[in-house]
């Protein structure tokens, strides 16, 4: 009999080391890991600046969740940080990108002095790019 500890760790799966697992588990126990369905939900790393997190949280609402959640994940670093993101993250920071371009604001309380629209909607329009070549390359 194993530990209750022991089967969460057989049944769970650790995505960083699912390519590495490549030869055949004989055991009835070790080929019952959970593993997602990797057609049907796509990882992709994605590179995220300061700029984009300090940008983008002053525009976030309930309706751009998923982009909060990952700028969250980003956390706020002033260094570069990869993050990992899902297709529909990535979309839904698309949609927030394309809010700030369309909907910057001249002037705003929460922005701060050093920034300006322009500054704003070119870091958006920046990452619309860079996530539209992300995505056109993630379905190759």
């Amino acid at each position: 009999m194993i530990s209750f500890r022991q089967y969460i760790n057989e049944i769970s799966a650790n995505l960083d080391l699912i390519d590495m697992l490549k030869t055949p588990s004989y055991s009835s126990r070790a080929s019952s890991k959970l593993i997602p369905k990797t057609d049907s939900f796509k990882v992709i790393p994605i590179k995220l600046g300061y700029d984009i997190y300090t940008v983008f949280k002053r525009y976030v609402s309930p309706k751009y969740k998923l982009a909060e959640e990952l700028l969250d994940r980003r956390g706020d670093s002033v260094s570069w940080v990869t993050v990992k993101a899902s297709n529909e993250e990535l979309f839904n920071l698309k949609e927030l990108a394309q809010n700030i371009v369309e909907n910057a604001p001249e002037h705003s309380t929460t922005r701060p002095s050093y920034t300006n629209q322009e500054r704003e909607i070119a870091v958006a329009k920046f990452y619309i790019g860079k996530i539209e070549e992300l995505l056109s390359g993630s379905e190759r």
